[in-house]
């Protein structure tokens, strides 16, 4: 069993623009060098996790160059979705729409 001896609230001292810059860094750096590409599509449910992706998309390669694909899920409320284009609209992707509700699932 580990123990938390090397935990503690300093671990979260962290300098985010700092971070910030480094996570940028390897996103150009990876599309340029390994995948040959010049953007990148980010599926953006609304979620928290998608929503600070999208934000450091853009930021790394600018609004021209990211593609978001709003995927809210078949059972999300319709906030998600409004919030979801927001997202979108804020950081400057482009957006187009997945409508998962409408796929013929029930």
């Amino acid at each position: 069993m580990t123990t938390d001896a090397n935990f503690s609230r300093d671990i979260l001292d962290i300098d985010a623009e700092q971070e910030v810059r480094k996570i940028t860094a390897r996103i150009k750096s990876i599309l340029k060098d390994d995948l040959k590409r010049k953007g990148l599509v980010v599926a953006l449910s609304g979620g928290i996790d998608s929503s600070v992706t999208t934000a450091l998309a853009v930021r790394a390669l600018g609004p021209e160059r990211v593609q978001v694909l709003l995927m809210p899920e078949r059972h999300s409320a319709k906030e998600t979705a409004d919030l979801s284009r927001k997202v979108a609209e804020t950081f400057g992707a482009r957006k187009s729409n997945r409508n998962r509700r409408n796929n013929g699932e029930h």
